[in-house]
């Protein structure tokens, strides 16, 4: 994949408003060109290639503000363009943090981690990147800003729009503005241990999750050795976790296998990323599935029903496997609702390789939503699944 166009085509021209007013313009304009919305530019290879002629919109000098942090309340107020790393500085001296780690987290901006819908081992705990949301602003496709939510926790006045920008990929809106809940800092202890099998790990994680451990992080990870499970558990629980795991504590591995874990698939040398949504029942032999393929790196997410697989430049899988293991994958998760998102690809492969694969939704509902909110196809055209 080009360095220049993560995107798999060349774009026509390339945007930096200088403000909000600008943006708003920019976006109004009906000039036959789509626009890709780019933040800190942490997950661009995420889509498929934009229909037509398109052109990136680089939103650091237009969309700006101070991070607003409400010790009281735990809440925080920052703009989309603010990184997840600022937003921790600001709440650790106050012992609070927002639970949200995309791949790349510091680095990541809020907006961008929310449109595209991006989580790491956090999510295990805490849920979705959306479930933090308290309120949003959003730029629509016609230039004209709208409000959703609030900012306080107990605010359940109208639709919840939030959940509807939040994974669109910024195909009907540009977030502008969040308000989110965060939480109070914690003491954790650390587990590691080695595993005979996924199905292993699998069972372990919900043996814990059952006794009302609650993990922080429960990862199953398999690189150049045979799987590890990872655990991070609240203190006070470690004499439970270490019988339920037959493990004693680890100093080490386990915050050196989260950080493997969460940025797994965004590294520079990472070609091709799948992503799995799937069910406790069936993550084991999903796992199995893509093992085969001799990913560089596999993570099992037992507590999320999440598999990721990556392979790096030079080690990739024989196309016509994977593109019949993907199909095979896709034709399973489609009886339970889940997914199979191909999260990143070498250029080459997108001529032939969807993305997104058949979707659990209706593809007429999601058509039928970009029709109402950008019946232009200004933002992102044909980018996100269902070819909207």
């Amino acid at each position: 994949m080009s360095e220049a166009s993560p995107w798999g085509a060349e774009p026509v021209a390339l945007h930096r408003p200088r403000s909000m007013d600008e943006l708003r313009w920019l976006i109004a304009v009906r000039d036959g060109t789509t626009l890709a919305p780019v933040s800190a530019g942490t997950a661009l290879e995420l889509g498929n290639r934009p229909a037509g002629p398109f052109a990136p919109v680089y939103l650091g000098d237009a969309v700006t503000g101070e991070i607003e942090h409400q010790e009281d309340d735990l809440t925080v107020v920052a703009p989309a363009t603010a990184t997840i790393g600022a937003i921790q500085a600001v709440l650790a001296p106050r012992r609070q943090r927002l639970p949200i780690d995309p791949p790349r987290a510091d680095a990541a901006t809020i907006g961008g981690t929310l449109a595209t819908g991006l989580s790491g081992p956090l999510r295990a705990r805490y849920g979705l990147p959306r479930d933090m949301v308290l309120g949003m602003t959003v730029l629509r496709a016609d230039g004209v800003e709208v409000k959703a939510g609030g900012r306080v926790v107990k605010n359940v006045t109208g639709y919840d729009l939030m959940r509807l920008w939040c994974g669109s990929l910024g195909t009907l809106g540009i977030i502008t503005q969040v308000a989110l809940r965060v939480f109070p800092t914690s003491e954790f202890v650390d587990f590691a241990r080695p595993l005979d099998s996924f199905e292993e790990g699998a069972a372990l994680a919900t043996a814990l999750y059952t006794r009302d451990l609650r993990p922080e992080f429960a990862e199953v990870i398999a690189d150049a050795g045979g799987p590890r499970l990872s655990v991070r558990i609240p203190a006070g629980g470690d004499t439970l976790a270490r019988t339920i795991l037959g493990a004693p504590a680890a100093d080490g591995p386990a915050t050196a296998d989260y950080e493997l874990s969460r940025d797994a698939g965004q590294r520079d040398a990472d070609a091709l990323t799948v992503h799995v949504a799937t069910t406790a029942s069936s993550i084991s032999d999903v796992a199995a599935v893509l093992q085969r393929m001799q990913p560089a790196v596999l993570v099992m997410r037992p507590l999320a029903g999440v598999v990721r697989a990556v392979w790096r430049g030079g080690l990739l899988p024989d196309p016509n496997q994977f593109e019949i293991a993907a199909s095979g994958l896709r034709g399973r998760a489609r009886v339970y609702g889940g997914s199979v998102i191909v999260q990143r690809m070498p250029d080459g492969w997108r001529d032939w390789l969807d993305a997104w694969g058949p979707t659990g939704s209706p593809v007429e509902l999601l058509q039928r939503t970009k029709a109402a909110y950008d019946p232009d196809g200004r933002l992102n055209r044909r980018r996100f699944a269902g070819g909207i």
